[in-house]
């Protein structure tokens, strides 16, 4: 039976810019980590019960899986939008990096509209329109759940000009199947067929979901130390 792994410690690291971003995704790994103990708990209890190794989980196992599902992505969206802004922000005032060109090219695109958004006119007018626009920047990077692995690729990756070699395209597509049953949680309580008058819910099996729980928590730390490498040849 898989179970949710520790998560990889910053060996060695002293980058203190990313050090928020980790204590966050480290608290969700607990939280998750007691989830699937709960799990054991009932799945033991439930055994012991009707004196049979086998069976299928409760509904109550399958909920606390389902609620693993969704902590584990709230740690990646805590996690992610702490990590953007920290260390956006200095990666953004220095020429050259590759954070400053994806900041500049999202101005571009907000300036080539027909119609640019008062948030954007409001910040250019300001006094000082330097913070204000940086702010501006991360409100639009920030203010939406991440829902696929596009949205890490856009608003994470390249907002801190990390390398692809750090974090590839397939690292990042591999999560596509935890957000897929993400989203079908959180945007149709996991019903198989919401437009039917059915309440069938989808089955989720312990091991798929320990293991689409421990690639979010993989790839997020991937993400941190990849934000650390970008510092470090901004020499930051």
């Amino acid at each position: 039976m898989n179970e949710i792994v520790p998560l990889r410690k910053l060996d060695g690291v002293r980058q203190p810019l990313v050090r928020p971003a980790y204590r966050i995704l480290a608290s969700a790994h607990v939280s998750v980590v007691e989830q699937f103990d709960a799990v054991d708990a009932l799945d033991t209890a439930r055994r012991r019960v009707s004196d049979s190794p086998k069976g299928r989980k409760s509904k109550s196992e399958i909920d606390i899986l389902r609620s693993a599902i969704v902590l584990s992505s709230a740690g990646l969206d805590a996690s992610m939008k702490r990590l953007v802004t920290d260390v956006g922000r200095p990666l953004i005032m220095q020429n050259g990096t590759g954070a400053r060109r994806e900041y500049e090219q999202h101005l571009k695109r907000e300036m080539e509209k027909r119609k640019v958004s008062d948030p954007f006119r409001q910040a250019v007018l300001a006094i000082n329109p330097v913070d204000e626009l940086i702010t501006f920047y991360f409100a639009e990077k920030t203010k939406a759940s991440f829902q696929r692995s596009g949205d890490l690729e856009k608003r994470v990756r390249h907002a801190l000009g990390i390398s692809s070699s750090d974090v590839s395209d397939s690292v990042l597509e591999g999560l596509n199947s935890f957000f897929q049953s993400r989203n079908k949680i959180v945007h149709s309580m996991d019903l198989k067929d919401p437009s039917s008058d059915s309440l069938a819910r989808e089955h989720r099996d312990f091991d798929v979901v320990a293991e689409q729980c421990n690639m979010v928590f993989e790839v997020a730390v991937k993400l941190i130390l990849g934000a650390v490498d970008a510092c470090r040849k901004a020499k930051r």
